[in-house]
Formats: C-alpha cells, structure tokens, sequence
C-alpha cells in the first residue's frame, strides 16, 4: 500500500526537492544527514549562545541554552521554519521535536527537566496559522521524553511587528512586554526546571524576555532549547580549536 500511494501521491524533500522514497519523512536520507548541527549541547551552560542570556533575564539563571541546527537564510532549515510558519506544517513541526529530542536525550539535555514550554504566539498568529509551531514542537519532544508541557504558563500580549527584518536592539525593543506569566500557573510553577522551547533563536530576544517573566518564582530554574538558531559559529569555532 505504502509503495502504491507513494506512486500515486509523490512525496518531495523540503531540502533538495529529490522525491522520497520508502520510509523517508520531509527530507531524504541525504539531507538528513546534511543537517547543520551546532554541537552546541556538548557545553550548554557556557557557549557562546548561552552567553547571550547571562544577566540579561531580569535577575533569573537560565541554566542551559542550545539550537539544534544552524539557521542559514535560503537554506534546508530555513525552509523547514517557513513550513511551520507559514504552510501549516504542523505534523514535520512534530517530527522535528521528536527528531531533535532523540538525537539530544543522550546527552542529557532534559535529565532532570520537569516540564516544557512553548514560546507563546498571539491569538491572531494562532488563529492565521491554526496551530503553534513551538507547541507542535514540544509535542514532538513529549512523545520522545515523556515530559509535561506546560503550554498555558505565558501569553502573548502584543506582536505589534514581525521580528523577521529587525536589528537586534529592535528586535529586543519589539518584545518588551509582550509576555506576560498567567497568574494561576505560579503555584504550579514553584521549584521546577522549566525547559522554554522555540523554533528559531536570532538574537535571543524573544527567549530573554519569555524567560524573565520567571522570576522572582520560588525556586524556579529555566533552560532553553532552540529548534534551530543564528548564532551557532561560536561553538563551532571552540570544536575547531579543541580538534
């Protein structure tokens, strides 16, 4: 049946566009294989990305920080973040976390990790979209690790201009309190590891400011974890090195 519906629906890869064949998903082997990794989950407390959020997150420790896959304009990856954003993607979004979550779990990423949570979007990119790509993420990573999402602990207030064609200082200046905790999520909250997940990191603004409105919560720690980010060549540079 597969191979009859494969003949008569062909499949093509987001990457290279080659047809798929037999049990391949969204991308051929080839270009699964291809995918920029960062490595950046060999140091996640202190590499360069995890630099980004020191002090800057309204007196709250962001223990751990990694983008999965590098993210370069025109590229595979960025074709995928198109596909979650603006095609309705929401299944490779879930395939993508899942993928993520089994080649990070190893090295411990999520060890003692209580819960995730997606980056929030607006009521209006809900309702355009139909469906949240990092939630759809986070489900993904779910059905890897077992772990709780927690997909009503923020929301979104404002999304006055897309973050696409902004400097950093703008992009940082179009966040500001755009986020904000829901009140009754606190007690819930209270002593736990939170995992803060996205589908791109840029220049860390939209994450810093999500992660701030955890503090001042009782023993709460927050990690973040980037399905694909820009600023990955920092790492790269310390393998290098070290090789």
């Amino acid at each position: 049946m597969g191979i009859l519906l494969n003949f008569l629906l062909p499949r093509y890869c987001i990457g290279c566009g080659e047809r798929l064949i037999g049990e391949e998903k969204h991308l051929c082997l080839k270009c699964l294989i291809k995918m920029p990794r960062t490595w950046l989950w060999l140091n996640p407390e202190e590499n360069e990305l995890a630099k980004n959020y020191w002090g800057r997150t309204g007196g709250l420790e962001v223990k751990r920080v990694v983008g999965y896959l590098s993210y370069v304009p025109d590229g595979t990856v960025s074709e995928i973040v198109k596909a979650f954003k603006y095609r309705g993607a929401k299944k490779l979004a879930y395939d993508m976390g899942r993928m993520m979550a089994r080649e990070l779990k190893p090295y411990g990423l999520f060890d003692d990790i209580d819960a995730i949570v997606p980056v929030p979007v607006t009521l209006r990119r809900r309702l355009q979209r139909g469906y949240n790509q990092s939630e759809w993420l986070c489900k993904g990573i779910n059905k890897e690790t077992g772990l709780v999402i927690y997909d009503k602990a923020l929301k979104r207030l404002k999304f006055d201009t897309s973050q696409t064609r902004l400097t950093g200082h703008e992009r940082t200046e179009n966040v500001m309190d755009a986020f904000a905790l829901v009140e009754r999520s606190k007690a819930l909250l209270e002593g736990k590891h939170l995992l803060l997940v996205d589908d791109v990191i840029t220049t860390s603004a939209t994450t810093r400011a999500c992660a701030s409105q955890f503090a001042g919560i009782p023993g709460i720690r927050v990690s973040i974890l980037g399905f694909s980010t820009a600023q990955s060549q920092g790492m790269r540079r310390e393998l290098v090195n070290r090789s």
